[in-house]
């Protein structure tokens, strides 16, 4: 009987790990982050100072020679540099088979684009 008593302990508690666990929700796509993964280079505007972005597959970065890192979050790109001081959130979409990247910073209205560099 004890260990009848035992063993529905512990599948009770196994359970409940499993639906705490199912209720988290994900906002991304899977292999949305290797999408990301690589140097990115801005258009050359004469408007904006070309920026090269690199997003590395550990989550680190490094934006115009600025260490920091970068997560997928609520289908939005965030970059955060130097110790979380300077935070950006970037609406974004891709093109020609994931070689163009449109940035927008949330709340503006015009892209910036940036192509992928071959390493």
């Amino acid at each position: 009987m004890r260990i009848k008593v035992i063993l529905l302990f512990v599948t009770i508690i196994i359970t409940v790990g499993f639906l705490v666990g199912c209720t988290e929700t994900n906002n991304k796509k899977p292999g949305e982050e290797s999408r990301f993964v690589g140097t990115w280079k801005s258009e050359d505007n004469p408007k904006i100072i070309p920026v090269t972005l690199v997003l590395n597959s550990d989550g680190t970065s490094l934006v115009s020679d600025m260490n920091g890192t970068w997560e997928l979050k609520d289908g939005q790109l965030i970059v955060i540099l130097g110790n979380n001081d300077l935070v950006s959130v970037f609406d974004y979409f891709f093109t020609e088979d994931d070689t163009v990247l449109h940035l927008r910073l949330s709340g503006k209205e015009e892209f910036n684009i940036y192509f992928r560099q071959l390493d």
